[in-house]
């Protein structure tokens, strides 16, 4: 049965075609909730951006007017034109600059965003600055302004913001003139511009980046890190349409919406991080997280209810018919499911029980007839065995008349105990089967007691592939063979007898082959015709007995699984070919 048609299939794939669907709306829904909440936040954030441009360009266009309106009001105009156009060591310069560095000090105050306020005199290269706490620690800031104004006063000819760093610091700095060679000039900290944002803004996800025009000077907030990675992934962010990068080093997301300033060449950008997009939606995110989780919770709890009620008895059910029609009646399958399915197995088991009864019937009249027929097949075969006894049993007793007759002891001795081997051998070997070297090794003393009778007549060599020796075969195949050959195939006395037995694994390896082979007389054409006929086993023959024999018992075991032939040698001699299948002990 294929898996595909089974029920278990089916029922699963129904419901998984249905959880995928309703999860598939959920999440379709979902995302389709979080872009429309996603959009609406970025909205807010491109709005609230422009009035806080606005609100640092307002700063900067305050510093600006008081610059030109300080120029511009006589009083303080006075002091400074006295600071330009008087000596160094004159006191009217001295009273000049204390009145101004009064009038910095005093005026930095009212201008959160300024860092520096300083008065530049082109006639005598003097300046007088005053800067916040933060920026006095700025090594030689008087000389670095000094220097800058100098320049600038030869660049400049209106007020206007310029990107311009004090030190290491990027900051904007503004001048303005009176045409005469008096200079008031503002510098303000780039970080002054988004630390006002921060200083307000408690959100972790947010962060502020300023940047000029050629991207030749940047900074952002601390929360943002190295923000290079993203600038340099901000391709045309100056559009001012909101763009997506990854965060450096991090697997973070920012929404980057961009806004320039009006006061100068300056362009702010608000990184908001995504996923704090959502961050005002805590119990939506949870319930896009647990959803999905309890529906497939509710599913895997529905199927195991559907594989216990149904799947589970229409399984049980099957494995049992098929065990029947495997053979095994002793089935009793557990009653489970609805009642419906219940009474389904317990008809079952009762149609089981019936047939395993009425097997029983047919198995014991078949065992009877069988068990008779294998006692006489046993009785049959232990009557062949004992036939073999007393025909070499004379033979033996000859052997020893002859050695006693010439007081040949030791040969005497030798040969009781070769017939001691022999006939254990003989009398324990019943109808089991016994291991291919011990068969091996009984041929061995029956041809050594032969030696004894005929010395230098009879020779032997025995080969066999010790691969094959633990294979089994019944006893006294190989010994009635070896027999004929000595009793039958002398055929020059002076010349003797050689026998050789070699085992060898057949053609098809699921075979042993057993090779007697001697330099007799061989067999004659008649009984060769006769060994090759298929009635040749039907009742008893009065000669060659031993052939006969060992024939029988094999086909009685093997059937025709075992082969004998029987045939000439090319040059002289018989040759026997014994093929059994390969069996070991378990």
């Amino acid at each position: 049965m294929r898996f595909t048609k089974t029920l278990q299939f089916n029922v699963s794939v129904v419901l998984v075609l249905i959880i995928s669907a309703l999860m598939g709306l959920l999440f379709y829904n979902n995302l389709y909730a979080i872009n429309l909440v996603r959009n609406q936040v970025v909205q807010s954030y491109r709005e609230l951006l422009p009035r806080y441009v606005e609100k640092q360009d307002d700063a900067l266009a305050e510093i600006q007017s008081y610059l030109i309106r300080t120029l511009n009001h006589s009083a303080e105009n006075t002091d400074i034109q006295q600071y330009n156009n008087s000596p160094k060591d004159s006191e009217a310069f001295f009273v000049s600059s204390s009145h101004l560095f009064l009038q910095l000090s005093k005026d930095i105050d009212a201008f959160p965003y300024a860092d520096v306020l300083f008065v530049f005199s082109e006639n005598n290269k003097s300046m007088i600055s005053f800067s916040k706490s933060g920026v006095r620690e700025f090594k030689d800031i008087d000389k670095t302004l000094k220097d800058m104004a100098h320049v600038a006063s030869m660049t400049y000819v209106s007020s206007k913001w310029n990107i311009v760093p004090l030190g290491k610091n990027p900051g904007l700095l503004c001048m303005s003139t009176d045409g005469a060679g008096s200079y008031m000039g503002a510098w303000v900290s780039l970080h002054r511009l988004i630390d006002f944002e921060t200083s307000n803004n408690q959100d972790a996800g947010r962060g502020m980046i300023v940047i000029s025009g050629n991207r030749g000077t940047y900074l952002g907030t601390e929360n943002l890190g190295s923000i290079d990675r993203l600038i340099n992934s901000a391709d045309n962010f100056f559009e001012g349409k909101p763009h997506t990068v990854m965060a450096p080093n991090s697997t973070l997301r920012y929404m980057l919406i961009t806004e320039k300033s009006t006061m100068a060449d300056l362009y702010f950008i608000e990184a908001i991080e995504e996923r704090g997009l959502l961050s005002n939606l805590p119990v939506f995110q949870t319930m896009f997280i647990i959803l999905p989780v309890v529906i497939l919770i509710i599913f895997l709890i529905y199927f195991a209810y559907l594989q216990r009620i149904i799947v589970s008895p229409v399984h049980s059910i099957t494995k049992g018919m098929q065990v029947i029609g495997a053979g095994n009646t002793k089935v009793v399958l557990p009653e489970t499911g609805v009642e419906e399915f219940r009474y389904l197995i317990r008809t079952f088991n009762e149609m089981a029980a019936q047939i395993e009864t009425l097997r029983i019937d047919v198995y014991e009249n078949k065992l009877d007839v069988q068990q008779a027929e294998l006692d006489a097949k046993k009785a049959e075969l232990r009557y062949m065995q004992l036939q073999i006894n007393p025909h070499f049993f004379a033979n033996s007793l000859n052997i020893i008349y002859s050695l006693s007759a010439i007081r040949d002891y030791q040969t005497i001795q030798r040969m009781a105990l070769l017939l001691s081997r022999y006939f254990r051998y003989v009398m324990n070997a019943g109808g089991a089967l016994t291991e291919l070297c011990n068969e091996i090794s009984f041929v061995k003393d029956y041809l050594d007691i032969q030696k004894l009778r005929f010395t230098k007549k009879l020779t032997y060599d025995i080969q066999i592939d010790p691969k094959l020796e633990n294979y089994l075969l019944p006893p006294l195949t190989l010994q009635p063979f070896v027999e004929n050959a000595i009793v039958h195939g002398f055929m020059d006395p002076v010349n003797g007898l050689d026998i050789q037995i070699v085992v060898f694994e057949s053609t098809d390896p699921a075979y042993f082959t057993v090779q007697i082979k001697d330099t007799g007389i061989g067999f004659s054409p008649d009984k060769l015709e006769a060994f090759r006929q298929p009635d040749f086993l039907k009742g008893q023959p009065s000669e060659h007995i031993g052939v006969w024999n060992v024939k029988s018992r094999l086909f009685m075991r093997y059937g025709e699984d075992a082969t004998v032939q029987l045939q000439n040698n090319t040059d002289q001699g018989a040759c026997v070919m014994v093929t059994l299948p390969k069996q070991k002990k378990i």
